[in-house]
C-alpha cells in the first residue's frame, strides 16, 4: 500500500492537517479588527498601540486605556492618512529622514548614550531606521493633514461650549458599532 509515494504523502498531509487542532487554542493568529479603505487594522496593532499609550518612556505601566479608545485612535489616524493621499498631501524624503534623526537622537539621549541604547536594543541604532520609516511617514502626513483641516480655524473654548449646549440632547446621534465610509 505504501509503495506509492504520492499516496503516502497525501495521507501524511491529511494527518498533519488534523494534528494541530489541539494546539490551535494555544497559538494566536493575528486577526483583522477593522479596515479603512484598503488598509487593515490588526489586533496586534491595537495591542502594541495600547502598550505604547499606557506606558511611560521606560516601559512602566502608568495608566489603563480601553481597547476601544485605542482602536478609535488608530482608525482616526488611518482615515487621516487615506484622506491625505486623496488630497495629494506630499511629505518629502528629507522631512522623513530629519524626523527619524530627531527621534533616534531623543532615544539616545534618554538611554544615556548611543552605546547604551544599542546594548538595550540588542542591535545598532541605524538598524531600526527601515522599521520605523513607514510609521514616521504616516505620523508626518497625519500632522500635515490635521493642520490642513484645522489650520484656519480659531475657536475659543466658550464658543465650543455654547455650540454643544444649543444641541438638544435627543438630537445627538448614536454612533453605530460598525461604520462604512466611502
Amino acid at each position: 500500500m505504501w509503495e506509492n509515494p504520492t499516496l503516502k504523502n497525501l495521507v501524511c498531509f491529511f494527518a498533519l492537517l488534523f494534528i494541530p487542532v489541539g494546539i490551535k487554542a494555544q497559538t494566536m493568529i493575528d486577526e483583522i479588527v477593522a479596515v479603512v479603505g484598503a488598509s487593515p487594522v490588526l489586533q496586534s496593532d491595537v495591542e502594541i498601540r495600547s502598550f505604547q499609550m499606557e506606558a511611560d518612556e521606560k516601559g512602566n505601566r502608568i495608566r489603563t486605556i480601553s481597547r476601544c479608545e485605542v482602536l478609535e485612535d488608530i482608525l482616526i489616524q488611518k482615515i487621516l492618512v487615506a484622506q491625505a493621499i486623496l488630497d495629494s498631501v506630499i511629505i518629502e524624503d528629507g522631512e522623513v529622514e530629519s524626523e527619524m534623526d530627531r527621534r533616534i537622537n531623543m532615544q539616545v539621549a534618554q538611554a544615556g548614550g548611543r552605546e547604551r541604547l544599542e546594548k538595550l536594543m540588542g542591535r545598532t541604532v541605524d538598524e531600526p531606521r527601515s522599521d520605523i520609516r513607514d510609521n514616521v511617514y504616516d505620523d508626518l502626513i497625519i500632522q500635515r493633514m490635521q493642520f490642513k483641516i484645522t489650520g484656519d480655524i480659531q475657536v475659543t473654548p466658550s464658543e465650543v461650549k455654547q455650540y454643544y449646549d444649543r444641541i438638544p440632547k435627543d438630537s445627538l446621534p448614536l454612533i453605530p458599532g460598525e461604520v462604512e465610509l466611502a
